[in-house]
C-alpha cells in the first residue's frame, strides 16, 4: 500500500512534494 500511495503523491505533486508527503502518509497510516 505505501508503495501505492508514493506513486500517487508523486504523481499528483511531483517530486518535490513527495518527500513531506510522504512523511504526512507515513504517519496517518501508523
Amino acid at each position: 500500500m505505501r508503495a501505492l500511495a508514493k506513486l500517487a503523491f508523486r504523481h499528483e505533486d511531483g517530486a518535490f512534494g513527495s518527500f513531506e508527503l510522504d512523511n504526512r502518509a507515513e504517519g496517518a497510516l501508523l
